[in-house]
């Protein structure tokens, strides 16, 4: 398992899509990946789930914002406090 805490900030463009990158190949490797992030396109693009938080409390997951990719390999899954 790795925990990634906002790992494209401060990063340019091609860098942060590089990062996108390897973040993918990590988990099309079989690495569980837990990400925070402030970009709300970048937990569109690799999460498989996406959840909020309320004053360091989990109210509750919600699917990400516009549909994912037909190939599951390019999201990266998460887990929401609430799954076991």
């Amino acid at each position: 398992m790795l925990f990634l805490d906002e790992p494209a900030t401060g990063l340019d463009p091609r860098n942060r899509g590089e990062a996108w990158e390897m973040m993918r190949a990590l988990v099309a490797d079989g690495t569980t990946v837990l990400l925070t992030t402030e970009y709300l396109d970048e937990a569109d693009q690799l999460a498989g789930t996406i959840t909020g938080n309320d004053q360091d409390r989990v109210p509750g997951s919600l699917p990400p914002f516009f549909p994912q990719p037909a190939d599951p390999s390019t999201c990266l899954p998460s887990r929401s406090a609430d799954s076991p």
